[in-house]
């Protein structure tokens, strides 16, 4: 069986650079309370019925841990936004680092990607430029802060290397010495290496086995660039035109059933290819009429979807099956009970995992 792994937002407190980008007092939170119902496919805004939390209190953390578990969710894929040596939204790493007694394996992805300024306009100013080191020594002090989680015995690992995944990196120069550097400098402090996971998506959708231990399906990304190039175009076009002719926004819509029905038709035999998974997505919240939906979302075909998923995944013996995501309110794409289906998501989790303990 496969562990079930969600990727996980840290957006969800207040920091110095959101206070200054978006005003005082700014978390996603904001963005998700202000959403619209636009038109007859977006359902907004959604609430969380547990509250609007603060992830710079660890009895957020904790109580999402509980409900994690209670769930059959094994661990948390943690977001990580690290800029030659500037870091930002780290709390809520911390915070469970500092506390044994939350049980739950966790790991990072390395968020290597600028923040711009495109929530809610065109407007695409530069907020913060991702960089990257200009000699081993920041490749060294960017595993060194690392480290202490590696060290941590809720640190997911693969054969005693820490697992870390990586959004883009093509986007890094001469990503070899990060390759190279972070092997050494792991068996350096008494692991086998690191385990480095490709993301497959819109950036990249073959795996590169020159870097990458393994590689991960980010759904919906991977399959609607793979598969649905044309659609892509379509949308392309239509933003285009509609900017040019009358100055607003387009939606690009994809059908939920489609994009399911083309993630469980591919087949890949190989182990250490990951295979992903989604419920919804509706980025209103953060784009308006600008935004991307699945249209047609239903329980029923996603329980079919989390049952696809995890049988492919057995039949060949991969380790993971990722999740987008525990809490990406602002994409829409959460496991976290809302006011629109409730603890259903979560439900449909336990429920398919529990028949595949039972047959087997």
């Amino acid at each position: 069986m496969p562990k079930i792994l969600a990727l996980y937002l840290p957006q969800f407190h207040e920091i110095p650079e959101n206070n200054e980008w978006w005003g005082e007092g700014f978390t996603e939170w904001n963005v998700v309370k202000s959403a619209k119902p636009l038109n007859r496919y977006i359902k907004q805004p959604r609430i969380p019925v547990e509250g609007y939390y603060d992830l710079s209190r660890i009895e957020s953390i904790r109580h999402q841990v509980d409900l994690a578990n209670k769930y059959g969710i094994n661990g948390f894929v943690m977001y990580s936004y690290y800029s030659n040596g500037k870091k930002l939204l780290e709390t809520p790493a911390k915070l469970l680092l500092m506390n044994k007694d939350i049980r739950i394996e966790y790991c990072f992805s390395w968020a290597n990607h600028d923040w711009m300024r495109t929530w809610f306009s065109y407007n695409k100013q530069m907020l913060r430029k991702q960089e990257y080191a200009a000699s081993f020594e920041d490749v060294k002090q960017h595993f060194y802060e690392y480290l202490p989680y590696f060290m941590d015995d809720r640190y997911i690992k693969v054969d005693n290397k820490p697992v870390l995944f990586i959004y883009d990196y093509e986007a890094i120069p001469d990503f070899n010495i990060y390759r190279e550097g972070w092997d050494r400098l792991a068996k350096e402090n008494g692991f086998n290496g690191i385990f480095l996971v490709q993301t497959l998506g819109g950036h990249h959708l073959i795996w590169n086995k020159k870097y990458f231990d393994a590689c991960f399906d980010y759904e919906p990304t991977y399959t609607t660039f793979l598969e649905m190039k044309f659609q892509h175009t379509i949308n392309r076009i239509r933003r285009g035109i509609k900017k040019l002719v009358k100055g607003k926004f387009v939606t690009n819509y994809f059908n939920y059933d489609s994009v399911c029905d083309l993630i469980e038709k591919r087949i890949d035999n190989d182990p250490n290819h990951y295979l992903g998974l989604f419920a919804e997505w509706d980025n209103s919240p953060r784009h308006s009429h600008n935004c991307t939906i699945f249209k047609n979302f239903s329980i029923p075909r996603f329980k079919q979807l989390v049952y696809s998923q995890i049988k492919k995944s057995v039949s060949v013996g991969k380790g993971f099956l990722i999740i987008d995501a525990w809490n990406e309110w602002g994409e829409g794409a959460y496991l976290e009970p809302d006011n629109i289906s409730g603890f259903e998501k979560l439900n449909t989790i336990r429920d398919v995992l529990s028949g595949f303990m039972q047959d087997n």
